[in-house]
């Protein structure tokens, strides 16, 4: 529970980094813009909240993938097997992503309206 809480927002900071780099190189070198007012504009645009909020989308879904994940893994009986394990992890996987998605929307409402 715990590496998940701290490993899924690090994550998507990660993604943020990655994500405007990738945008500063498409702005710049494919669309010829100029950096600094893509830079500007940045600034403008997106604020520290935002990324707080996705900070904090991240710390939650961190922790339903593996509340979701230990619900499945802890219901599979002995007499199941490996086959039961590889049913658990599917059904965990499909239930974790499609909640996620769920959630995110939900959080998305409440936070932006």
């Amino acid at each position: 529970l715990w590496s998940c809480t701290i490993a899924l927002p690090i994550l998507c900071g990660y993604a943020d980094v990655i994500g405007l780099a990738a945008s500063y190189y498409g702005a710049v070198y494919q669309l010829d813009l100029d950096g600094g007012s893509f830079l500007q504009q940045i600034q403008d645009h997106v604020r520290l909240v935002d990324i707080g909020a996705g900070m904090l989308k991240g710390v939650i879904m961190g922790w339903m993938v593996a509340i979701i994940a230990c619900f499945h893994g802890y219901s599979v009986k002995p007499k199941d097997g490996a086959e039961g394990v590889g049913i658990a992890t599917n059904l965990a996987i499909v239930h974790g992503a499609v909640l996620c998605i769920v959630v995110n929307l939900l959080l998305s409402w409440i936070m932006y309206g």
